[in-house]
């Protein structure tokens, strides 16, 4: 070749070159920029994600502050209503009487009238203005021990002692 013809075709050449290079620079950046979108959108699900997420959590906050004065309150009451159970209970027993070393068999088959004749006779007759009541007497469920042997645990007896349960509590 002539170098006439070599000038003529160097800016073929140069044309054909800046050609490539610029298809691939628009092939790069148009990937890069699929990219980007790409990036984009991921932030922007991210950021909807994180904006839920928090509103979820402000709502979470609130529930569970409800829920902790309503437990504090609860726990309260309950702690109020243990106390007066305790009461109700330890009232409830102010009535019951055990009996300790009373031999087996001497009730002959009728606690109930047993305890009724003997609290009168070991509290003194005058204490009692009316008869005593025994709503039920009974002595533990174990079985009933040899002839001789210590008796069972002590009686009770669930009982109305009219007009005097002040006196002889107080003493």
């Amino acid at each position: 070749m002539s170098p006439a013809e070599e000038e003529d075709e160097l800016p073929l050449i140069w044309q054909k070159m800046s050609n490539k290079l610029l298809q691939s620079f628009n092939e790069r950046f148009d990937k890069f920029e699929l990219s980007f979108q790409n990036l984009l959108s991921a932030q922007k699900a991210l950021t909807e994600r994180l904006a839920v997420n928090e509103n979820q959590t402000a709502d979470h906050e609130q529930r569970i502050h409800a829920v902790e004065t309503s437990v504090a309150e609860l726990q309260q009451e309950n702690k109020k209503l243990r106390a007066k159970l305790s009461d109700l209970e330890g009232r409830s027993r102010r009535n019951n009487i055990k009996t300790v070393g009373v031999p087996e068999g001497e009730e002959k088959g009728r606690p109930t009238e047993f305890v009724a004749n003997l609290i009168p006779k070991l509290l003194g007759d005058d204490v009692f203005t009316k008869p005593v009541i025994i709503d039920r007497a009974h002595r533990t469920q174990q079985p009933k021990p040899p002839e001789g042997s210590r008796p069972r645990t002590p009686g009770q007896a669930s009982c109305s002692l009219p007009g005097s349960s002040e006196g002889i509590t107080n003493e």
